[in-house]
């Protein structure tokens, strides 16, 4: 997978059309590398104990995490939005645009 974000793509003419993604910058290349990591050192773990699999349960409540933290709670728990300066605003556009 992160090979073919990584490769570039050229057009028929031999021009360079898009130049790949790199890796370093891409957020979903980075839960990737994470995952990659993760994995290899559980199978290398669990070679000393069959339990060490139950550590797979890490990712998914990492992610439930960053989900909650990230995007769900903010929603909640956002207010309504500040309907005096929204019609501030609404009121100096509508003098530029009648000027």
């Amino acid at each position: 997978m992160l090979a073919s974000m990584a490769k570039e793509s050229r057009r028929p003419g031999g021009e360079l059309e898009d130049a790949g993604t790199d890796i370093n910058d891409s957020w979903i290349a980075e839960y990737t590398k994470d995952a990659i990591i993760l994995t290899s050192g559980l199978q290398v773990l669990s070679a000393i104990s069959n339990y060490v699999w139950l550590l797979w349960l890490f990712l998914p409540g990492y992610i439930t995490f960053q989900l909650w933290t990230v995007l769900i709670w903010p929603w909640f728990t956002s207010g309504p939005p500040d309907t005096e300066t929204e019609n501030k605003k609404q009121r100096i556009k509508f003098r530029k645009v009648r000027q």
